[in-house]
């Protein structure tokens, strides 16, 4: 697991002191202050305009824990394949910075962050799922904050032909394999590299599974084991970035939702009756504007209840919308891998391949059995269908990451995949 089960919520895990644009805290945030880092004019400021305006440099995670159990958070302390791996997993995938060179790096924000090879910043709803569809951004829903891509958009085969991204990949997973932030199946396991007449592949082209073939005869050179630790941190690269922007817009939805009681269950009449006049500017500004016209209920400076109340909701929707979307790649990436373990089964158990059969089928066994139960953190109902039931869904869905390391383990099949030339 990359997480612990136990934990409250995996979000607390993140330095929120540490950027406060990013990851708003549960209390003690001045409410014009919120407001303002999570929307304008109606509509939601982009994680990437928010990762922009925040210093980098800091540590990702509240408290380091190198020597945890639980390798994403030991990869955010910067420890394990994190002291080791130099940066991207190859020439064509995002570098960043010269500081990634550094493993330690990795305990830094900045350096599991997606980026452009010429240093551009990106979010995984602003540059892939957004684009997939129009006014994402400012969306009018027909029912809750379901989402406005179609299945489809989320995965296309085709993105990836015999293990290899293609150029035109239209998909948002093809997009990311072929933008380097995940590995391709090509890079997890070439099967023409473990062929028993298979020739030395070239330099740089080495599959993860035939660099693990190799290092159990202790042959690896320099560069392949450079290779190999790269590719081991791209997934948990890809997690780390994952993560932090999936609690940038769920520490958003949750304080909206406080604040959406709040005001829901302030009374109509009485000493203590809303007051119209008495709330908030900075929530007419940011709830209403020229993405979401004011209601002629209101003004600038003065929100009915019913209109506070609803505009609080169609910003959770809309926060709700980016979470599920962002739960649904994750299934589409669970589902991917899946596909490649059962390729690597499949050649492994023909007469093409060298291995141990017996050792492979039982850690594919074990491996997609985890990647079942992982799934279970993905089909949860979506935040807005259950919004009235807060504390319940508090406690349900702060488990909904840490499926993450348990069917993409990659870095662990340097153990359990036992393949050695006969």
């Amino acid at each position: 697991m990359a997480l612990e089960v136990t934990s409250t919520s995996p979000c607390d895990l993140l330095n929120a002191s540490g950027y406060p644009k990013l990851f708003l805290a549960s209390s003690g945030i001045a409410e014009p202050v919120a407001y303002a880092n999570i929307a304008s004019g109606g509509t939601l400021i982009k994680y990437v305009d928010s990762l922009a305006a925040s210093t980098m440099t800091n540590p990702i995670l509240a408290n380091a824990a190198p020597t945890s159990r639980f390798r994403l958070v030991q990869f955010l302390s910067g420890a394990g394949v994190a002291s080791t791996a130099p940066g991207a997993a190859s020439t064509t995938s995002p570098s960043g910075d010269s500081s990634t060179m550094n493993g330690q790096m990795y305990s830094t924000l900045g350096a599991v962050a997606l980026k452009t090879p010429s240093g551009q910043y990106e979010g995984i709803i602003d540059n892939y799922i957004a684009p997939s569809v129009s006014n994402y951004l400012t969306p009018t829903f027909t029912s809750g904050g379901a989402s406005l891509v179609p299945d489809t958009k989320f995965w296309t085969p085709g993105d990836i032909v015999n293990g290899v991204p293609q150029p035109n990949a239209t998909s948002i997973l093809g997009k990311l394999i072929k933008a380097g932030y995940l590995l391709s199946e090509s890079q997890v396991y070439t099967p023409t590299q473990l062929a028993t007449d298979a020739r030395q592949p070239s330099p740089g082209s080495e599959s993860l599974i035939y660099l693990y073939n190799l290092a159990q005869k202790g042959t690896l050179s320099p560069a392949q084991q450079t290779l190999q630790t790269t590719l081991e941190a791209t997934n948990l690269r890809f997690f780390g970035a994952f993560m932090a922007e999936y609690c940038y817009y769920r520490t958003r939805y949750d304080w909206l939702l406080k604040k959406f009681f709040e005001i829901y269950s302030t009374p109509t009449t009485g000493a203590n009756a809303y007051s119209s006049s008495a709330s908030s500017t900075s929530a007419a500004s940011v709830l209403y504007g020229s993405g979401r016209p004011m209601p002629s209920t209101s003004t600038n400076t003065s929100l009915t209840q019913s209109d506070y109340i609803a505009g609080l909701a169609y910003q959770m929707a809309c926060l709700n919308m980016r979470l599920a979307d962002m739960r649904t790649l994750l299934s589409k990436i669970n589902a991917y891998y899946n596909g490649v373990f059962t390729n690597i089964q499949g050649d492994i158990n023909s007469s093409t391949a060298s291995g141990s059969n017996k050792k492979l089928t039982q850690t594919i066994t074990a491996l997609q059995t985890s990647a079942s139960e992982a799934n279970t953190y993905l089909t949860e109902t979506d935040f807005a269908q259950e919004a009235m039931n807060y504390n319940s869904e508090k406690n349900r869905y702060s488990n909904i990451l840490l499926g993450f390391y348990a069917f993409l383990n990659i870095a662990a099949l340097a153990t359990v995949f036992q393949l050695s030339r006969n």
